[in-house]
């Protein structure tokens, strides 16, 4: 169960994720015309709250119990499965509560930490179809 439970927390994660930064990119509208000299900027994470190019726990934590606020519609504090992230598709009756959810959130995050720095930088943070993988950080911050 226990394993079952990360793996739809893992799978949220993604989703959650892939989804705000899948909108962050398509919700404005482009600009007219962009003069040639202009440099292009660069996607900003929405997990990156301080705009370092990475995330850290507490940019991860805040990050995740926001996404499951927005998710969770009737805010019975369980996402039922017409609430979960569609893709993949829940199974009929699957539920995550926020206490299971919470409870995931460290190995969910620890599991995404492939270098094991404390942060999601780079390949480490999910993003959307087509989307260019975040940058690197210039140097490691502590």
């Amino acid at each position: 169960m226990r394993k079952f439970s990360l793996i739809v927390t893992s799978a949220l994660f993604a989703s959650a994720f892939i989804a705000a930064a899948w909108a962050q990119t398509t919700a404005a509208p482009a600009p007219a015309a962009k003069p040639a000299a202009a440099p292009a900027q660069e996607r900003r994470d929405p997990r990156d709250t301080d705009g370092d190019h990475r995330a850290s726990w507490d940019e991860y934590q805040k990050a995740m119990k926001d996404n499951f606020a927005r998710l969770d519609k009737n805010q019975d504090n369980v996402l039922e499965s017409a609430e979960l992230p569609q893709n993949p598709p829940p199974k009929p009756g699957q539920r995550l509560s926020r206490e299971q959810f919470e409870k995931d959130l460290r190995p969910g995050f620890d599991n995404l930490d492939k270098n094991k720095d404390g942060y999601l930088a780079g390949d480490e943070l999910p993003r959307a179809p087509g989307a260019k993988p975040a940058p690197a950080p210039a140097a490691a911050k502590k």
